[in-house]
């Protein structure tokens, strides 16, 4: 039988290995790295990633998940491998798909339990245990093994966790023990849950960390098991470490912060400290992003306090300026929480993103580098980020030029990149998830269309803009919904969240969240800007 190319490839590099190591013993050290097997590898890795970078560097086919929600969708989840897409939302049910089906086109089944907006779902690490939080405080634990997920209509948790007491904004489980999960919450608190058998016996006070701010965000590092990173209201962000934040008081040291990162901003005169509302790490933890509020997704290092890259919408995905018809990132209104991705691939080579424009984003960072930061003063924006403690400024990289992904019709606030398959997910204030391809065949879905580019605008002076005013306020106040009460869910939620971006679109960042160096805090929406000697 004549071998593949994939065969000989393996072949040529299982003997090349062989011989590389005969020579090793009396080679320099550095010449067992230059060998024809390995080149080959090298070369074979390199054109698999270029195809399927360009495979993936356009996402013009979308399906239209509906049906299964019928509001808000505020969480997705990819479980590990990519054969689930968990989705969960204003509802109150969580919606489990397979993507083993042919032709995905609803779930295949659903998870009930939550008593109040879903914020959070999450998958453990062998995709035995699905985790949800959200509104109601209370994290649950669903037993996929427990369950026939593909028979069962409505399943329910086997366990929940009542251990917070403010709406649950992270759930994180153990990169490699399904039974270990870390939460965070408003209340300031970051809970470590152990249910192996075998865990150590700690009280509650023990594995309880309690913050000043509230947590907004909160995950392990994928490969460090005893690392995890935060994020809370005031806009820091720290690395911790386990064995220095859980146990005994005595055993505790500055709540477990190894390393806390830069996220002040500055101009000529201001400072701001935007809030870091979310964030996450690729898949090594070589990078990870933090979502701020009136600002941009910055990507930073671990081992860096100063970000290295900012993401913008600025240009197009060719090169060209954009206008404010193409679309220009802004979040300044909802919870939004992005992804790294890189289908089939062993690194992560995009960020993606949802905003406030009813599009998504998705930036391709492999340009970005790393090291050797511009240590500028500011900018062509006049901005850059300031490290208190060791007195520097920088300008991180700018990665101005993503693809869009259109098809919704209000604000997108979750992006979800599938593990393997060229798919996108993305969900925000429609009850509908649109699932993105760069073709209109592939592994689950078939004969899917092409994504309308058109997309609705929310201008200041639209007629429609008393009625929205209307809505907002009604349900502000629990109110009957009066003349709209035969509208669908979606429609009033769409009006709803349109009032509110025209009221808080496009803030400045220095006016809603300025900083005072003398009080070490920022000084809320209503303060007056504020004078900043650099």
């Amino acid at each position: 039988m004549t071998a593949t190319p994939a065969q000989s490839l393996c072949k040529s590099t299982s003997s090349s290995t062989c011989n590389a190591h005969s020579f090793a013993s009396r080679a320099p050290r550095r010449i067992i790295l230059d060998f024809p097997g390995l080149r080959n590898w090298q070369s074979a890795s390199r054109l698999r990633m270029d195809i399927i970078t360009k495979l993936c560097s356009t996402f013009p086919f979308s399906r239209r998940l509906t049906g299964a929600h019928t509001s808000c969708v505020n969480a997705l989840a990819f479980s590990n491998g990519g054969r689930w897409l968990a989705s969960g939302g204003d509802d109150l049910k969580i919606q489990l798909w397979d993507f083993h089906q042919d032709n995905l086109s609803r779930p295949s089944s659903s998870f009930v339990g939550p008593q109040a907006n879903i914020f959070n779902l999450a998958f453990s690490s062998s995709n035995r245990f699905l985790f949800s939080g959200g509104a109601d405080e209370v994290v649950r634990k669903y037993d996929l093994e427990r369950q026939d997920v593909l028979a069962s209509l409505e399943i329910r948790p086997d366990w929940s966790f009542r251990d917070h007491e403010g709406s649950i904004r992270a759930v994180s489980p153990h990169p490699f023990r399904d039974e270990i999960v870390l939460t965070g919450s408003e209340d300031g608190r970051i809970i470590l849950f152990d249910d192996r058998e075998s865990a150590p016996l700690m009280s509650r006070a023990q594995r309880t960390m309690q913050l000043e701010r509230e947590v907004t965000g909160l995950q392990y590092h994928p490969q460090l098991d005893n690392l995890f990173l935060t994020c809370d209201y005031a806009g820091g962000v720290h690395l911790r470490d386990v064995r220095m934040a859980f146990g005994p008081a005595k055993g505790r040291t500055q709540q477990g912060i190894i390393m806390t990162y830069a996220t002040k901003i500055a101009d000529e005169s201001r400072m701001a400290n935007p809030e870091a509302s979310s964030l996450c790490f690729n898949k090594s933890g070589s990078v990870f992003s933090v979502t701020f509020q009136h600002y941009l997704p910055t990507l930073y290092t671990p081992s860096e306090t100063l970000p290295f890259a900012t993401c913008s919408g600025t240009k197009l995905a060719n090169g060209v300026t954009a206008t404010p018809a193409d679309g220009i990132y802004s979040n300044s209104c909802t919870m939004k929480h992005g992804a790294f991705g890189g289908p089939g691939l062993n690194e992560d080579i995009y960020y993606c993103a949802g905003s406030d424009d009813f599009r998504g984003y998705i930036w391709n960072i492999q340009s970005a580098p790393r090291t050797g930061l511009d240590e500028r003063q500011f900018d062509d924006d006049g901005i850059a980020f300031v490290d208190e403690l060791s007195d520097r400024r920088v300008v991180p990289f700018k990665i101005d030029s993503p693809y869009r992904l259109t098809g919704h019709q209000s604000i997108v606030n979750n992006i979800v990149v599938h593990p393997t398959l060229p798919y996108i997910a993305t969900a925000g204030i429609e009850s509908s998830i649109i699932l993105h391809c760069p073709q209109s065949t592939c592994a689950s879905t078939s004969d899917l269309p092409q994504t309308s580019t058109r997309v609705r605008n929310v201008g200041k002076d639209d007629p429609r803009s008393v009625r929205d005013r209307l809505v907002f306020f009604r349900a502000l106040h629990d109110l009957p919904h009066g003349d709209v009460e035969d509208e669908t869910e979606d429609a009033r939620n769409i009006s709803m969240f349109d009032h509110i971006l025209r009221q808080e679109a496009g803030t400045d960042p220095f006016v809603a969240r300025p900083w005072r160096e003398e009080s070490d805090d920022f000084q809320g929406e209503d303060s007056d800007e504020i004078e900043f000697s650099p």
